[in-house]
């Protein structure tokens, strides 16, 4: 597709010559395409040559009616199929762009929930790998990004209830990674204990640390300390041994068990 044929039959279109026979000028058509007379006119001679326009002289072949064929009209229409599916295609893909990190393996045990399956099965037509890959972006630009997907409407996995807890709602996205269809989550709820652990250790409260759960991984002084449970189940008579001044859950549902034991 000539670029200087298709912008000249753009022109054309908007003067009318869609469908009827518009009177115009080389000079004048110069004028709107922004080119020199002689231009104009060439690109009409090659218009007419190659069947996408219909030409009618008057005034010493000074100026002509012009229309535009059922063959130039499908030129028209192909670029504007091509165009727009460019246009959406970009305005509802983004390309993130971060580091992989670590996180605590609780992916592995929201993946394997039934509510959530069932519904990643039914909209996004596959079953997810048992965990998640965890993207952290790094520079502002891939922070506006998110903010844009945020905004972007996604594919809804509803809140539900399982074993008494509530598992909250999810807003996920279809994604590539390196070919493969996989799914872009972001979570109302998300928690990385190990990092709050690595800030106490940073600013020399580590010694106060009485106990963590099994997925803590972070800093390495962590080998010592002892677990009690993992992040959905918890060892009430270990964690009443220790005394401790301040519990971190990460389920609301051990809250009450905790404050019956007193802490």
């Amino acid at each position: 597709m000539n670029e200087k044929n298709i912008f000249t039959l753009l022109e054309l279109l908007e003067l009318g010559a869609g469908n009827r026979s518009v009177q115009i000028s080389t000079k004048e058509l110069g004028l709107r395409l922004k080119k020199s007379q002689q231009s104009a006119s060439m690109q009409l001679i090659e218009l007419q040559k190659r069947g996408l326009i219909e030409r009618t002289f008057y005034k010493d072949n000074r100026e002509s009616f012009i229309r535009i064929t059922s063959d130039g009209m499908e030129l028209i229409h192909e670029f504007y199929s091509r165009l727009k599916i460019n246009i959406e295609e970009n305005s509802n893909k983004i390309v993130l762009k971060g580091s992989i990190f670590t996180g605590l393996g609780e992916g592995a045990y929201y993946m394997s929930l039934e509510g959530y399956k069932k519904q990643f099965k039914k909209h996004l037509n596959f079953i997810p790998y048992p965990g998640t890959l965890n993207l952290r972006v790094n520079d502002n630009k891939n922070k506006i990004l998110v903010n844009e997907l945020k905004n972007k409407t996604g594919i809804e996995i509803e809140q539900f209830t399982y074993q008494g807890r509530t598992f909250g709602k999810v807003k996920c996205y279809r994604a590539i990674i390196d070919n493969d269809k996989c799914g872009l989550l972001l979570i109302d709820r998300t928690h990385h204990d190990s990092a709050v652990v690595e800030i106490l250790f940073a600013i020399g409260e580590g010694d106060r640390i009485v106990g963590i759960h099994n997925f803590v991984s972070h800093p390495p002084q962590v080998n010592t300390i002892p677990r009690f449970g993992d992040a959905y189940t918890i060892d009430l008579e270990g964690v009443i041994e220790t005394d401790p001044d301040l519990v971190a859950v990460f389920h609301r549902s051990f809250i009450e068990d905790l404050k019956r034991a007193g802490l």
